[in-house]
């Protein structure tokens, strides 16, 4: 058997562009290589791997089998799938970042070529669904069972769709812009807050968030803290406890150290800061937020 017969070229060009496409993902920063190469890894790469494993057989024997059309129309939306499947878990996790994705993805892509590999070596090298086999430009309308109209609409398509990323890819720059924020256990912003705060009822406690800015530009952010007591799972009652304002430089970190009294004593208390990059809204809250941070309080005292 030869390596034809072993391995059809979609295959292992689908295979290849993930390895290589995961590695310089991972390693090189420039805006338009990331477009460039993400692109096809997320919304091609998977989807036509796992199709290629569902469907071995090509539709020229099998009719069962779906057209070619079909089958880009199903890479497209298993991809989406695939990329929603990685990235729920991850997101669950708190891990959601271009790491993990980028290997998960490549993961998947070359897990799918093994199984259509293995799938369409059972079948005999004619009835492979291997798009590339025997292709040429001429043949290739044919082969998509498309009428020149088409062909040339399709094409033209294409063109459209490259000609959008080459063109929105770039204005992203070379970075988003962003801001973080930490609570953190001092003024020193070195370790991040992980259990509840400890607060005394009427008394100022100093609580520290640290605030980074990566807006590309001098930032004035508006904190504001409220404490909240949570019953059964509900919000009952919130009270705003400080407004603090801090301007940072782009590129740079602070830490803001807010002075909070909780006002109320329980068991199920939650201090809740809201992070605006602008004047905050007159009623304020998450959906309207910047970023938000929450963190289970316990009180001591009375006041």
């Amino acid at each position: 058997m030869t390596d034809a017969e072993l391995f059809d070229r979609d295959l292992l060009a689908v295979a290849a562009f993930a390895v290589v496409g995961a590695a310089v993902l991972l390693v090189t920063s420039p805006a338009r290589v990331g477009w460039a190469l993400g692109v096809p890894f997320v919304l091609v790469a998977p989807g036509y791997a796992v199709v290629a494993a569902l469907f071995p057989a090509t539709p020229a024997v099998d009719p069962d089998a779906p057209g070619w059309i079909v089958r880009a129309a199903l890479t497209l939306i298993g991809s989406v799938l695939v990329a929603g499947a990685v990235g729920t878990p991850l997101a669950a996790l708190g891990v959601l970042s271009l790491v993990p994705v980028v290997l998960a993805l490549g993961t998947v892509t070359v897990l799918g070529v093994g199984v259509a590999v293995h799938r369409r070596r059972r079948l005999p090298v004619d009835r492979r669904a291997d798009p590339t086999r025997a292709l040429t430009v001429r043949a290739l309308p044919e082969r998509l069972g498309l009428s020149g109209v088409q062909s040339v609409a399709l094409v033209l398509a294409a063109l459209a769709l490259v000609g959008a990323v080459a063109a929105t890819g770039p204005t992203t720059g070379d970075r988003a812009s962003f801001s973080e924020a930490t609570l953190v256990d001092g003024p020193d912003g070195d370790k991040r807050v992980d259990g509840p705060i400890a607060l005394d009822n009427g008394t100022a406690s100093t609580v520290h968030i640290r605030l980074t800015n990566h807006e590309r530009a001098e930032t004035t952010y508006t904190v504001l803290g409220q404490i909240q007591r949570v019953e059964n799972g509900t919000v009952t009652e919130t009270r705003t406890v400080t407004e603090e304002q801090v301007t940072v430089g782009d590129g740079r970190t602070t830490v803001l150290a807010t002075d909070v009294d909780p006002e109320m004593d329980g068991e199920r208390l939650r201090l809740r800061y809201l992070v605006y990059t602008e004047r905050p809204p007159d009623r304020p809250g998450p959906h309207s937020a910047d970023l938000t941070l929450r963190q289970w309080v316990g009180t001591e005292g009375g006041a």
